[in-house]
């Protein structure tokens, strides 16, 4: 449920990227999937440089 939420969350505010950090399957049973270090890195670079914006949050 708390994932789900922060998904939500990350979805209205653009936020593009979630690092869950460590693979299972039960975060693959919910739409997550590993990534090469590189194309982290690349979306980290890609993302970074957004000005902040206040969280919309319910």
């Amino acid at each position: 449920v708390a994932l789900a939420q922060l998904v939500q969350v990350c979805l209205r505010n653009s936020i593009a990227v979630i690092d869950c950090q460590l693979p299972s399957r039960h975060l693959q049973s919910l739409g997550a999937r590993a990534i090469p270090r590189v194309q982290f890195q690349a979306l980290l670079r890609e993302h970074v440089d957004l000005e902040t914006l206040p969280l919309a949050i319910p």
